[in-house]
């Protein structure tokens, strides 16, 4: 135990003829117990043994397991969870869901393996994996899913988990969850949102690695033109050249490249795309005519100050009207 720890501590002790609410007093060092998990751990199990009334640092004892887990201090969160004074399924699993957050596999298996109170590995609607798969941690996504017990399945919510994974672009999650021996998402599930959400979550976030996995998965492939061909218009929109090509080149059922009238070059034109604009409008098959949607592309690109768009537009009105 460190000097200030040990000071700390003496004071405390020396309350112990203090019988009016002792703690109060010792809330004096509010601010530093709450920046030390470690120290108020050790606090919280000095109170049960001085048998102290503790009501007014009931609020206290889960913010510092909170601490605890972020931080990582393995031995903190034992150190409460063995006193008693917290339960490791404290607030609905959420110590499980910060360890999850936080990739702390120990403090995850010590959470889930605590004898008394330990929260469910599917607790809060599967909330701990949601975290897990959102910040990458492949090994926490394994364990949560193998886990003997209350286990999430992997198809949860329409396969809400995978449209997660390929949202944030973490291929190797998502080849995982495609994999799963029992309940596992298929490639084309909807999470909830609509066919194909994955591949939309993916293409409008840039993962073209996750995009191409989940069109060539050799089981329920999700279509290239799902959902109206929203992969292409979010792609478009978020200026993601390479894979509005690859959706608009795919072998089966591509998107067209007027879909939804025209909605992914307005959304090109309105952010400024111009290589995209291009692209659309020069497609050999299907092409947006560049006043489609009553020339909302013209208007959304001059809005916004996008002058090469605007000319752009301009040259292939004219070009289309001489035709």
């Amino acid at each position: 135990m460190n000097k200030l720890m040990q000071d700390l501590l003496g004071i405390i002790l020396s309350l112990v003829s203090v019988r009016d609410q002792p703690w109060a007093v010792c809330k004096a060092w509010h601010r530093l117990v709450r920046s030390r998990p470690d120290l108020m751990a050790s606090i919280l199990v000095l109170d049960r043994l001085l048998e102290f009334p503790r009501s007014s640092l009931d609020d206290d004892m889960s913010f510092a397991l909170d601490e605890a887990i972020w931080r990582g201090f393995h031995d903190t969160v034992r150190k409460l969870l063995t006193s008693g004074l917290v339960a490791a399924d404290y607030d609905g699993g959420a110590g499980l869901n910060i360890a999850a957050v936080k990739g702390h596999t120990d403090i995850v298996t010590l959470l889930l393996d605590w004898p008394v109170n330990a929260p469910r590995a599917d607790c809060g609607h599967g909330q701990a994996l949601v975290s897990a798969v959102q910040y990458g941690h492949l090994h926490i996504v394994r364990m949560l899913l193998d886990w003997p017990v209350n286990a999430p399945t992997a198809d949860y919510g329409d396969g809400k988990f995978l449209g997660h994974a390929a949202r944030k672009g973490h291929l190797h999650i998502v080849r995982m969850l495609l994999e799963w021996p029992v309940n596992a998402p298929t490639a084309d599930c909807g999470c909830g949102q609509g066919d194909g959400h994955a591949l939309v979550s993916a293409a409008q976030n840039g993962h073209i690695d996750v995009v191409t996995l989940l069109l060539e998965w050799p089981v329920n492939a999700p279509r290239a033109d799902c959902d109206d061909g929203r992969a292409l218009v979010y792609a478009a929109w978020k200026g993601h050249i390479d894979i509005v090509r690859l959706l608009l080149g795919w072998s089966e059922n591509a998107p067209r490249a007027n879909s939804l009238d025209g909605r992914a070059l307005v959304f090109a034109a309105r952010n400024g795309h111009i290589d995209i604009v291009r692209l659309l409008l020069e497609w050999p098959v299907n092409a947006p005519r560049a006043d489609c949607r009553n020339g909302n592309a013209l208007r959304e690109a001059a809005r916004n100050g996008h002058l090469d768009v605007v000319r752009l537009l301009e040259w292939h009105r004219e070009r289309t009207d001489t035709l």
